[in-house]
């Protein structure tokens, strides 16, 4: 949280469980620095600061303001009260769970493309080295697969470490 006021403090400590972290700064240039060192998911902030902060921080964490300048393009939540909070706590926590699960999913896609591109590779090897189309190195890739109860790309693997050496 970056504030100076030690009310409001307490208020937004008293709503986070005991286990997660709360750090708490007087102004813009200690939260900065904090910032570069350590990440934080959810940035509490109010008082005088700089909108060019305000959306660099929104860039790498939630920031929730306590009035202000409405900056919601930048992914700045403005709170109108600071009674609001609970909700948006409850709002942000779904939302990183969102970000977790479209992560995980994405991470799974990224696989499928390397995947797709190492039996591509070992495709044009089979077609170069051995001369077949490529509809039978498809095939011949597929049975090998089927064979031996492995996934395709791990016999992609095996012929480009074969015929690429």
């Amino acid at each position: 949280m970056i504030s100076e006021n030690k009310e409001n403090m307490a208020y937004f400590r008293s709503l986070l469980p005991e286990e997660e972290t709360f750090v708490c700064v007087k102004n813009e240039k200690l939260a900065d620095f904090l910032l570069q060192e350590t990440g934080f998911d959810i940035i509490v902030a109010e008082g005088d600061l700089s909108e060019e902060f305000l959306r660099k921080t929104a860039r790498l964490s939630f920031v929730v303001t306590l009035g202000g300048a409405d900056l919601s393009e930048a992914g700045v939540f403005r709170l109108r009260q600071k009674e609001d909070f609970a909700a948006a706590l409850g709002w942000f926590r779904a939302a990183r769970a969102k970000i977790a699960f479209l992560q995980k999913e994405n991470g799974k896609l990224q696989k499928k493309i390397d995947d797709l591109a190492l039996i591509a590779r070992a495709k044009r090897v089979l077609e170069k080295t051995l001369g077949m189309s490529e509809a039978q190195a498809h095939r011949y890739i597929e049975k090998q697969a089927m064979d031996l109860r492995v996934p395709k790309s791990e016999v992609a693997g095996r012929i480009l470490s074969t015929y690429e050496n």
